[in-house]
């Protein structure tokens, strides 16, 4: 399960950005909440500052180094004030395939402009508060604007306002807000109130169905019967997220034509169908799992990797260290 692991640094290597790189993109032991993880759990990825171009290539490469340090938590906790909309979508595209939970606290920053768009693009999305999400209408970095002639200028401009606003429209976003975005200059902010942020929901539609229909309602008397509501979740988004991943990772190395790192991740992409088709087959067995808790003999690294990272009660011969 380790033999991907050369492959996904030596891409690194090639692709790693400059110094700003370690600042854009890290792993804080801190969680959204202000608090210190404990030891035995996987770090939160942090997204912070102005979103440029390159930054989707950083991103992958800062997951790329470990993904399953990633894929432990699929979450991103996000404070930007905004930047470059094509960057951003690319890094939207990703959040959604690998389905990401987007976090915006208070203990790290705002959420702003490009950032939003990141931000809907999830399918599990959180804002702790109001006045964390803003919004304003959307533009293309000055860099790359000063590389177009006035009247490509003139197009491309026309062209990220007409992709930005189908984009939205195709993540749910209530058409007010979207009204609201357009009709704001690009340093006029408007920033979203509790009110707003029900509507925009904490899951998307087609999510909220599918892991209410597996695996129950998270709301519960007990903490018990969260906690295992969520472990259900990991267990049944697991798979799915980790081939997105290495999808995206696959692209990339094509693209930049890494032809020893694109045969090992497309190697690993076998594994990870024989993995879904294992998980397909063991799907009772596994419900049976959740149910029981730890003391089930059958082990399940997914389930694990989620219920607070305590790999002592894991019984399996590759509990993670």
């Amino acid at each position: 399960m380790r033999t991907w692991l050369s492959g996904a640094v030596m891409m690194v290597a090639l692709l790693l950005a400059p110094a700003s790189f370690a600042a854009k993109f890290f792993y804080s032991s801190t969680n959204p909440y202000g608090k210190r993880v404990a030891d035995n759990q996987y770090a939160f990825l942090v997204m912070s500052g102005d979103i440029v171009i390159g930054d989707y290539d950083r991103l992958l490469s800062l997951i790329s180094i470990n993904p399953n340090e990633f894929l432990a938590r699929n979450t991103m906790i996000m404070a930007s004030n905004g930047g470059d909309v094509a960057e951003a979508l690319k890094i939207a595209t990703l959040v959604n395939a690998t389905l990401t939970t987007a976090w915006v606290s208070p203990v790290y920053g705002q959420c702003v402009s490009a950032c939003f768009l990141i931000f809907v693009s999830a399918n599990h999305r959180i804002a702790e508060r109001a006045e964390l999400l803003g919004i304003h209408r959307p533009y293309l970095e000055s860099t790359r604007m000063a590389t177009l002639s006035p009247p490509d200028a003139r197009s491309a401009e026309t062209g990220i306002l007409q992709v930005t606003r189908k984009y939205l429209q195709e993540k749910e976003v209530p058409g007010y807000l979207i009204e609201e975005m357009f009709r704001r200059a690009s340093n006029e902010v408007y920033w979203l109130s509790i009110a707003d942020i029900e509507q925009v929901g904490d899951y998307s539609s087609w999510l909220h169905q599918y892991t209410v229909a597996k695996c129950g309602m998270r709301s519960g008397e007990t903490r018990e019967y969260y906690d295992k509501v969520v472990a259900c979740e990991a267990a049944a988004l697991g798979p799915t997220a980790k081939k997105a991943l290495y999808r995206a990772m696959e692209e990339e190395a094509s693209t930049k034509g890494h032809s020893k790192d694109l045969e090992e991740l497309r190697s690993n992409v076998s594994y990870l169908k024989m993995l879904e088709d294992m998980y397909s087959k063991q799907e009772a067995q596994e419900a049976r799992c959740i149910k029981e808790g730890p003391s089930c003999a059958t082990y399940d690294e997914s389930v694990c990797l989620h219920n607070h990272h305590d790999f002592s009660q894991c019984a399996g011969p590759e509990a993670p260290h």
